[in-house]
C-alpha cells in the first residue's frame, strides 16, 4: 500500500516547497498527479502468466494469462496520456481563466481521477 501513497507524498512535498517559495500550490498539482497515475500504468502491461492445477481432473495443469486485461490497460495509458495533455494546458492557464468545480481546479480533478482509477487498476492486476 506505501506504493500507491509514495508520489502523493512526493506531490505534498513539492506543494510544501511552492509553498514557501510563495508561488501558487495548486498549479501543478494535476499534471503531476497524471504523470504519477502513468507511472503506475506502465507495469500493468506486461502479461502476467499463472499456473492452475485442476484438482479431481487428474492434477492437470492450466496456464492462466491476462492479455485481455493488458489490452485494456493499453487503451486506459493511451486516454490517460491524452488526459495529462488536458490537464497540463489547463494548468497553466492565467490564474483568471482557471477552470474548476466545486472551487477544485479542473487540472487537479483529473488527476486525481486518473491517479485513483490507476491505484484500482494496479489492484486488479494484483488480485489476478
Amino acid at each position: 500500500m506505501l506504493v500507491g501513497i509514495f508520489p502523493l507524498l512526493l506531490v505534498f512535498f513539492e506543494m510544501g516547497v511552492r509553498f514557501l517559495l510563495q508561488k501558487d500550490v495548486f498549479e501543478f498539482v494535476g499534471p503531476t498527479l497524471c504523470v504519477a497515475a502513468l507511472s503506475f500504468l506502465v507495469p500493468l502491461t506486461r502479461v502476467k502468466r499463472r499456473k492452475v492445477v485442476a484438482s479431481g481432473q487428474g492434477n492437470k495443469v492450466a496456464y492462466y494469462e491476462d492479455h485481455d486485461f493488458v489490452q485494456l490497460v493499453l487503451i486506459i495509458l493511451f486516454i490517460f496520456l491524452l488526459l495529462w495533455g488536458v490537464s497540463f494546458f489547463l494548468s497553466v492557464q492565467p490564474p483568471n481563466k482557471v477552470l474548476t468545480i466545486i472551487h477544485v481546479p479542473v487540472h487537479a480533478a483529473i488527476g486525481a481521477a486518473l491517479y485513483v482509477s490507476s491505484v484500482y487498476l494496479t489492484y486488479l492486476k494484483d488480485r489476478r
